[in-house]
């Protein structure tokens, strides 16, 4: 399980491909670990994502540090922290796995020694907790929630706004770190449209359920497009938005 796929015995291989068929994505990935073929509706363009790992980012020293970060909600997920300045996505930082306390301590920490001008956090189920503490903490932070109404109405949800500004902004340049899981997150993500119109992004389990993992380090790295930063401050309610019910 070197390349972070889930393990696979040999009689489940067997009823991935008599289930799915030799070609189709989900066998591609959980039995050969190759990528899906490039579809349609693929989120991230292959050829943008090839072109961020060679790309070397400048002037990034002046721009803010932006923190993402994605709590564990349960047993095979990883509480991952993503840091981005400028046009630079650093390398993911993994919390090891610890309760909800230990969790808010190992990212005050970071916060302490990088000093980032915003964390964005998932606040979903445990999250919330984690949120809740590092404000205890001292801490000024972003509890972001994918489904709150997004700001233009071309989104379902604020999950959907933010992968489609990460989108703009590898396919625009940028520099991503040689980690596999991350572009794997980046490659293998999808867009659909809901009975409106609306654009939105796989959910989290809809990811798990097709791939065998969650998506933890693009999700981080999308937290941190969630919200504007810069040199304007907005109240908590401009920043949490009411829930949109479409489907």
């Amino acid at each position: 399980n070197l390349d972070g796929r889930e393990k696979i015995t040999i009689r489940q291989i067997a009823e991935t491909i008599e289930m799915y068929g030799e070609n189709d994505d989900r066998t591609k990935y959980r039995v050969y670990g190759q990528f899906p073929a490039i579809g349609e509706r693929q989120l991230i363009s292959g050829a943008a994502i090839d072109a961020a790992l060679k790309y070397e980012a400048e002037g990034f020293e002046y721009m803010p540090l932006m923190l993402g970060v994605d709590v564990a909600r349960f047993g095979d997920c990883e509480t991952i922290l993503q840091y981005r300045q400028g046009r630079k996505v650093y390398e993911p930082i993994i919390c090891p796995t610890m309760d909800l306390m230990k969790t808010a301590t190992f990212v005050s920490e970071q916060i302490n020694r990088k000093k980032p001008l915003t964390t964005s956090v998932d606040g979903i189920g445990i999250g919330a907790g984690v949120v809740d503490r590092l404000r205890q903490l001292g801490h000024s932070v972003l509890e972001c929630n994918s489904g709150n109404m997004s700001e233009s109405p071309r989104y379902l949800n604020k999950r959907a706004e933010a992968y489609f500004a990460l989108k703009e902004f590898v396919e625009g340049g940028c520099e991503l770190p040689p980690d596999k899981l991350l572009t794997e997150d980046l490659r293998m993500l999808s867009y659909d449209f809901t009975d409106k119109g609306r654009m939105r992004i796989d959910r989290k389990q809809d990811f798990i359920d097709e791939f065998g993992r969650s998506p933890d380090r693009g999700d981080a790295l999308a937290l941190t497009f969630f919200y504007p930063h810069g040199d304007v401050f907005y109240n908590r309610e401009e920043l949490e938005p009411e829930t949109f019910m479409d489907t």
